[in-house]
């Protein structure tokens, strides 16, 4: 199979969480809709999208935690949602728990002690040990990734497209892996694609940058011809 790593064309949603974006937040509603807690309540893991108008989500905000205040000349004041307090829920999620937490707490936890929670839940621990290897664990799962920096934001991509291979054999393609990256955060970045290609998956890098040239199998100068 190939999966393919485009480089960012347009700023995310506000609600577009982290937990989305590494493909482990339909796992955790799934594990909310289980208890019966929710079976009491007839919630479903559906309920628990921040999609869906007619679930669980804050009204008032949306699903984003956020409220923006126009000032008319100057850029909007955003502010967390007075009615949800920023935690893009309301009040009747906090009767639904799973391992003593409602799923806007769990969404407080960063990547590291998420990894420690989910003990067990092999599928999400396997996408969060990605988080760790690109040095992104100190990042919460409800975090908005318009709140993070364009490499974090670029690191998290690639530990997404990790998480979509699976078990089956597999073709990276990635292009410009390095914008918005600082220098030092290229190593772990390099020590996560080495272990791909070990596990017997195969990377193809788009990227101008000289540091790849020295680790690269066939490293081929497309410079412009008069």
């Amino acid at each position: 199979q190939v999966v393919a790593l485009a480089r960012e064309t347009r700023q995310p949603h506000p609600r577009q969480t982290v937990a989305a974006a590494i493909q482990i937040f339909g796992g955790m509603r799934t594990l909310l809709a289980e208890t019966d807690d929710a079976k009491k309540r007839n919630v479903t893991a559906g309920d628990f999208s921040l999609h869906k108008k007619d679930g669980v989500r804050c009204f008032r905000c949306g699903g984003t935690g956020r409220i923006a205040i126009d000032l008319d000349f100057l850029p909007d004041f955003v502010r967390p949602c007075p009615e949800c307090g920023g935690s893009r829920y309301e009040s009747s999620i906090s009767e639904i728990r799973y391992r003593g937490l409602t799923l806007p707490e769990m969404l407080e936890l960063t990547a590291e002690k998420a990894f420690r929670f989910f003990k067990g839940q092999h599928r999400l621990q396997k996408k969060l040990q990605l988080l760790k290897q690109v040095r992104l664990g100190y990042l919460r799962l409800g975090q908005a990734l318009t709140e993070l920096s364009k490499g974090e934001r670029q690191r998290l991509r690639l530990a997404s497209a990790l998480a979509k291979t699976g078990g089956a054999e597999t073709l990276l393609l990635i292009e410009e892996l390095t914008v918005g990256l600082a220098a030092e955060e290229l190593p772990s970045l390099l020590s996560v694609l080495r272990d791909f290609t070990t596990a017997g998956h195969s990377v193809l890098l788009v990227d101008a940058h000289e540091y790849w040239q020295k680790y690269s199998d066939k490293f081929q100068n497309l410079s412009p011809r008069n």
